[in-house]
């Protein structure tokens, strides 16, 4: 089985918001995975989320390594996890990703287009360990 994965998501900040903004999935390890970007209005940071889709109720854990990184035109923004994962913790990321203000930072470079405000964020991961799945 593919035990490692990428998701490439290009997307605008208007998309991301309270509810958030879901990558398209990719299949690895016989999951379905996906990116979640929230911005929730009280929180001066991007939060983003690698999540696995699992639809079994049977009991499952894998550690996950996962790089997450925003492209940026002169210098990427990167940081790295590792987590335990299982039927009652099922995500891996950051609440405060980066800051708003360091994000949105024309000089920072990561927004491409400020007419559109589009970005490119790349998860890198790799399972672990699994069991019951």
């Amino acid at each position: 089985r593919k035990m490692s994965g990428e998701i490439t998501f290009c997307t605008w900040t208007e998309n991301i918001d309270p509810e958030g903004a879901y990558s398209d999935e990719v299949e690895v390890c016989g999951l379905r995975w996906k990116l979640l970007l929230v911005k929730k209005d009280s929180s001066e940071y991007l939060e983003v989320y690698l999540l696995p889709r699992i639809f079994d109720a049977g009991p499952w854990s894998f550690d996950v390594s996962a790089e997450i990184t925003i492209i940026g035109l002169d210098e990427d923004w990167t940081r790295t996890c590792k987590d335990s994962l299982s039927s009652s913790h099922k995500r891996c990321g950051f609440d405060k990703f980066i800051s708003w203000a360091d994000f949105n930072d024309e000089k920072k470079g990561y927004i491409v287009n400020n007419y559109a405000n589009d970005f490119e964020i790349v998860a890198q991961f790799h399972l672990s360990n699994v069991v019951g799945i």
